[in-house]
C-alpha cells in the first residue's frame, strides 16, 4: 500500500498541470494529501513570481533552468514529503528541457487536436483507475474540471512532444538486430528492459551535450 501512495504522489506531482481557483466548500479535509497538492498547485499559480522567473538557477547550451521551475517541483515533493527535494526536483526539469529540446530541433510538432485527443484519454483513464478518488481530491483542491483540463494542455503538448522523440528513438533501437530488446528478469527479480537502459543513455548524452553549468543566482 505504501508503494502504490507513492507512485500515486509522483505520479501527480511530476506529470499534472493544473486549475486557478478552489470551491468554496470541499468534501476532503485539509489534510488530505492529494487535496493538499492540488491547493498547492493552485497557490503556485497564483502567487506572483518573487524569487525565481528570471533568476538561472542552471544554464546550457540552449536551455535555461530558472529558481521557480525547480521551486514548484520541490515543493509538491516537500508536501509529499519525498527525500532530495531539491536535486530530484532539478533533475526533473533538467531531463524534460533537454527532451523537448531535442525533440523541436528534430522537427517534432503536435497538433490542438492531439492534445485535446490526449486529455481525454486521460479524462477516461482516471475514471477506470483504481485510485479515483486521490485524482477527484487533487483535482477539487486544484479548482475543479474546468479549469483543470484547460491548463493541462501546455504540459500535454510537451510531454507529447517528448514522447515523439522517443518512440522513434525506441523504433530505431529496436530496429537495430544487435540489440536484445527483450525485457528479462535479474536475479533479484527486478525486471531488465534494454530499452529503458537506452533511453537513459540518450537523456545522459543530451544532458553532456548542454554542457549544464549550475549557476544559482
Amino acid at each position: 500500500m505504501k508503494k502504490k501512495v507513492i507512485i500515486s504522489i509522483v505520479s501527480i506531482i511530476f506529470v499534472i498541470a493544473l486549475g486557478t481557483t478552489i470551491y468554496a466548500q470541499s468534501a476532503y479535509p485539509d489534510d488530505n494529501l492529494f487535496y493538499s497538492i492540488g491547493k498547492l498547485f493552485t497557490t503556485q499559480k497564483n502567487s506572483p513570481k518573487t524569487r525565481g522567473s528570471e533568476k538561472i538557477y542552471a544554464k546550457g547550451k540552449d536551455i535555461t533552468i530558472t529558481w521557480d521551475e525547480v521551486n514548484e517541483i520541490k515543493e509538491r515533493m516537500d508536501l509529499a514529503e519525498l527525500k532530495d527535494s531539491e536535486d530530484n526536483a532539478y533533475k526533473y526539469v533538467l531531463q524534460r528541457k533537454v527532451l523537448l529540446n531535442a525533440a523541436e530541433k528534430a522537427g517534432y510538432k503536435v497538433t490542438d487536436q492531439e492534445v485535446e485527443e490526449t486529455i481525454e484519454t486521460y479524462k477516461k483513464n482516471i475514471n477506470k483507475a483504481t485510485n479515483k478518488e486521490e485524482f477527484d481530491a487533487l483535482i477539487e483542491g486544484a479548482g475543479g474540471e474546468t479549469k483543470y483540463w484547460e491548463s493541462l494542455k501546455s504540459t500535454t503538448r510537451t510531454t507529447l512532444m517528448i514522447s515523439k522523440y522517443l518512440t522513434d528513438k525506441q523504433k530505431e533501437f529496436s530496429g537495430n538486430q544487435e540489440n536484445n530488446t527483450k525485457v528479462t528478469i535479474g536475479g533479484n527479480g527486478d525486471l531488465n528492459d534494454p530499452w529503458e537502459d537506452e533511453k537513459g543513455k540518450i537523456i545522459q548524452k543530451l544532458i553532456a551535450e548542454q554542457d549544464i553549468k549550475i549557476i544559482k543566482e
